[in-house]
């Protein structure tokens, strides 16, 4: 993870208390990352996708693994806020990404699209390149 400005916390799976990160801080899966008012971080994925982060963001690394030597599995929680990906999908092999709001399960390949998520759960998508799937 980059921290851009600002601050920046982390909930690791079963902690109780947010822990300030930093540019040394690594993601494992289950954690839980939330930005300020005033902070902008990039999640940078092991196959080289990116989720950027605008202030008053907060999500979870719930998937980051292969599925096999060349296919990506990642997966976004994205509770509120902003997020603007950047999907990595080269090869024959289809990796899958995808960031799940409160309402819907967005899945993207080789695309560059935002995510915005509201009041209630209410999600906005602007797509930038590529294209989107709901899948529910």
């Amino acid at each position: 993870m980059s921290i851009l400005s600002g601050k920046v916390e982390t909930l690791a799976a079963g902690e109780t208390v947010w822990q300030t990160a930093d540019n040394t801080t690594e993601l494992i899966t289950g954690t839980q990352v939330r930005t300020s008012a005033d902070a902008h971080a990039v999640i940078t994925f092991f196959d080289g996708s990116t989720a950027a982060l605008d202030p008053g963001t907060d999500v979870e690394v719930a998937e980051s693994d292969f599925v096999n030597a060349l296919s990506a599995h990642i997966v976004l929680n994205q509770y509120s806020g902003e997020t603007w990906n950047n999907v990595i999908g080269t090869g024959t092999e289809q990796p899958y990404y995808a960031v799940q709001t409160p309402l819907v399960t967005l899945v993207a390949q080789g695309t560059s699209f935002s995510s915005q998520v509201g009041a209630a759960g209410a999600t906005n998508l602007a797509v930038s390149a590529g294209t989107v799937t709901r899948d529910r």
